[in-house]
């Protein structure tokens, strides 16, 4: 009954939103390209407490976003309250966790991501910043760091990073080029960085002069980071070592043209004491075929893509292979990748697949992402991330929710306003292995 009083709250709420923004909507957008959204959440947020119990409060947020051109910035302010204490007591109650540093959460953890992000320029362009929730961070061919996000512990944990690439030809001098990152500014645990260099660019001879050569490398320096701050877990916290890994590239554009484009790649990693090495090709067909195919060959204990989507769910068992607590053979893989992507990208799928050539010991892995941008279907549009790993069967893929990592945001808009539910999975270490835990909201939202 609650949830229903709160649903047609929100819905209520909603419906008032929109005809406030039917009559306050402007005519035009600003020729200036100035922009203004202003975001409300409301819900019920569930917090765990150190003896394995659990405090419900109820949340309210305020999520304004502000663009200027190639420049935006996004906040989000949310207070989550009750009114009651945790004795029963009337009240007016504010969880201070939120707002008061503590011996887990230093000042900039907690106030850095009431920024939700900055940003200048889009990816691929010759520069292009963003601060705060980071998504899809590959550098170079993604072997070492792919689609990396550090957003796995959101709304619980929300963190601030940074994403900065720089291409000489901003400065028409395409011979150099840099991508870099780190996960968390407040910490600085995970970062990392590549730079390469177009050595034939002089030369203006097609496809050739398009060649590049880089090296990457990225550092971890506190692989329990997250689990210090799990109520649940209280296995070791403390690393014997930085994880520290860098690899050399080359990626070579063979085609580029309307039917076709197609790049050949190739790359060169080292983890510790063990390597492994990828060729592959990628592209694009007859304008919105997206594909894929990798041969891989990787040496005892060594992880391919080690920095990927769902690495701070998965970081303690990573190191563990690291450090070489737990091993695994050494094996030669492949990777395969299908997906589509028109209508400027607004209706894009992709499929990424991969596993082992003769190994039973080595399971397969599935990615997957989906986004059904604004203004194709009336109203509603959505983006979708899943990985499932530990594939070994048919029955293995039925069970979706075991072994994987999922986001999913559905969003209804209508006129100046916006609907949005979203869901959450991910699996938490404890003493007892990995748990599901699952969160799950609404947002209302109102566009200027």
């Amino acid at each position: 009954m609650k949830r229903i009083k709160q649903f047609l709250f929100i819905a209520t709420l909603f419906t008032a939103l929109f005809a406030w923004a039917q009559e306050n909507t402007p005519a035009q957008n600003d020729s200036a390209g100035l922009g203004f959204a202003m975001g409300i959440s409301l819900g019920v947020s569930t917090f765990p407490n150190s003896d394995g119990t659990v405090e419900s409060y109820n949340s309210i947020g305020l999520v304004p976003d502000i663009s200027i051109g190639k420049f935006g910035i996004g906040f989000n302010i949310e207070l989550n309250y009750r009114f009651a204490d945790s004795n029963g007591n009337p009240g007016f109650e504010v969880r201070t966790e939120d707002w008061v540093p503590n011996s887990k959460t230093n000042f900039f953890e907690l106030y850095l991501p009431k920024i939700r992000y900055i940003r200048y320029g889009q990816k691929g362009e010759p520069i292009f910043i963003k601060a705060g929730t980071l998504d899809g961070v590959t550098l170079g061919t993604g072997f070492l760091v792919g689609g990396y996000s550090n957003g796995t512990f959101l709304p619980d944990l929300p963190v601030w990073g940074l994403v900065f690439d720089l291409d000489g030809n901003l400065f028409s001098f395409p011979f150099i080029g840099m991508e870099t990152f780190v996960a968390n500014l407040s910490a600085f645990d995970l970062f990392g960085g590549r730079f390469y260099i177009r050595p034939l660019a002089i030369t203006d001879i097609p496809i050739i002069k398009d060649l590049q050569v880089g090296t990457t490398f990225a550092m971890d320096r506190d692989p329990y980071y997250y689990l210090k701050k799990n109520s649940e877990y209280t296995g070791p916290t403390s690393a014997s070592e930085p994880v520290m890994i860098w690899g050399a590239d080359a990626i070579q554009p063979i085609l580029s043209n309307t039917i076709a484009k197609l790049s050949a790649f190739g790359d060169v990693v080292i983890q510790k004491d063990t390597a492994g090495s990828m060729l592959g090709v990628g592209g694009r067909l007859f304008g919105f075929l997206t594909y894929g195919a990798q041969m891989r060959f990787l040496g005892k204990n060594f992880i391919p893509s080690y920095f990927d989507v769902a690495y701070d769910q998965y970081r303690a068992a990573k190191y563990a292979v690291y450090t070489r607590e737990v091993s695994i053979p050494a094996y030669t893989g492949w990777l395969a990748s299908l997906g589509f992507s028109v209508l400027e990208d607004k209706l894009a799928f992709s499929a990424t697949m991969d596993g082992p050539i003769g190994s039973s010991e080595i399971k397969p892995h599935l990615l997957a992402s989906f986004v059904l941008g604004e203004g194709i279907l009336p109203g509603f549009f959505f983006d979708a991330v899943y990985d499932k790993t530990n594939i070994d069967s048919w029955d293995a893929m039925a069970k979706w929710q075991e072994d994987s990592y999922m986001k999913l945001n559905i969003h209804y808009k209508s006129g100046p306003a916006v609907l949005t539910l979203f869901y959450n999975l991910r699996y938490d270490l404890t003493d007892t292995g990995y748990e599901p835990v699952v969160s799950s909201g609404t947002e209302v939202s109102i566009q200027f």
